[in-house]
């Protein structure tokens, strides 16, 4: 039987594929690189990085260019949480912008999580359209990536607090007679999803992270399933790349059994750029010196295989500490490498650098 010779002409072209490319379509020479996160911004809760995404130089963190949305219910740790993204951002040399509209900002807050607010541009808008053109001025303030102004080290964090908060500039109007207006039933959503739509390649080609603030709110008529749902319609669920939501868990307590701060969840509903639903379990954060950051990064090398737990104690090999008589690494207690942690600053560097490479 005789072979079928394939016609002569460019190799693995068909005719098609021909027709596509003289329609000016093109194939992707690397493909994965093409559709690798362009960079992250780590914070100092590395097990929370974990959960979000990884850049093309393996560095964990809040993606650049990407809207992001942190939901919960009251005293479950959104603020907070933004609060420290803040002071994170600020500590990496990035510019932060702060849209309070709940108007309960805790000034000593921000400072037990070491966000700076005299370095922080804050505003207080009235009304939903004003927020959006803030973040859109602001956004458009950044060249993009791919331009001769471009800046690797030049970036922008945005916090709206909260969606909920902030009215759209119908729902402020009233009738003539003074009676409340129901025109304004469903604006928000529609802001929101002209807003989303608009500015999402100008946030994705721009050194920008966009963090919405939020609260749920109960769905009517739902007896089996969940029974909340994010506010503000399906655009915010929808645009936004990575959501997260907060939970309460519990309460810390000091030695005569005050409550001196909170135990939390932070369970990743939604992630379009890494492995969803993975939840960071057991947050500490205190009211008087903030989030337990060597718990977080215990945890994240222990997700990682980096660290072993036996009982209170800690094998962890990369902070060369020797091998005992079994020739296993020499085991710490949490509180001891919190210790060394504060006495040599480097050593988190080390660890991050190893969570990196791992």
């Amino acid at each position: 039987m005789v072979e079928r010779q394939p016609k002569k002409g460019k190799p693995n072209t068909t005719a098609l594929g021909q027709k596509l490319q003289d329609l000016g379509f093109l194939k992707l020479s690397e493909p994965k690189l093409a559709f690798k996160v362009r960079k992250c911004m780590p914070t100092t809760l590395p097990s929370f990085d974990l959960i979000c995404a990884r850049d093309e130089n393996g560095i964990f963190g809040l993606p650049f260019g990407r809207q992001i949305e942190v939901s919960g219910k009251p005293d479950s740790g959104k603020t907070t949480l933004g609060l420290q993204l803040i002071a994170d951002a600020q500590a990496q040399g990035y510019e932060t912008l702060l849209l309070e509209t709940e108007h309960s900002l805790q000034y000593t807050r921000a400072e037990i999580v070491g966000a700076d607010l005299q370095k922080t541009f804050i505003d207080s808008p009235a009304y939903l359209e004003r927020a959006l053109v803030q973040i859109r001025d602001a956004a458009l303030c950044l060249p993009e990536y791919d331009c001769e102004q471009y800046r690797p080290d030049e970036g922008l964090l945005v916090v709206l607090d909260s969606l909920r908060a902030t009215p759209p500039k119908e729902e402020l109007a009233l009738k003539k007679n003074d009676q409340e207006d129901d025109s304004h039933v469903a604006a928000f959503a529609r802001r929101m999803a002209i807003f989303q739509r608009r500015m999402l390649r100008r946030f994705v080609v721009r050194n920008i992270i966009v963090v919405y603030i939020n609260q749920p709110v109960a769905k009517i008529g739902v007896t089996m399933g969940k029974h909340s749902e994010s506010f503000g319609g399906s655009a915010i669920r929808h645009h936004c790349s990575l959501r997260f939501e907060t939970e309460y868990t519990g309460k810390l307590k000091d030695k005569e059994g005050r409550p001196n701060g909170i135990t939390m969840n932070i369970n990743n509903v939604k992630n379009k750029l890494s492995i969803p639903f993975r939840t960071v379990e057991g947050l500490e954060f205190s009211f008087s010196s903030g989030f337990n950051k060597t718990q977080s990064m215990l945890v994240a090398l222990q997700e990682l295989g980096l660290a072993k737990k036996n009982g209170g104690w800690y094998e962890i090999p990369a902070l060369e500490l020797g091998i005992n008589a079994d020739g296993k690494p020499v085991s710490v207690q949490e509180n001891t490498v919190r210790e060394m942690l504060i006495s040599d600053p480097t050593l988190w560097i080390r660890l991050r650098a190893a969570i990196n490479a791992a």
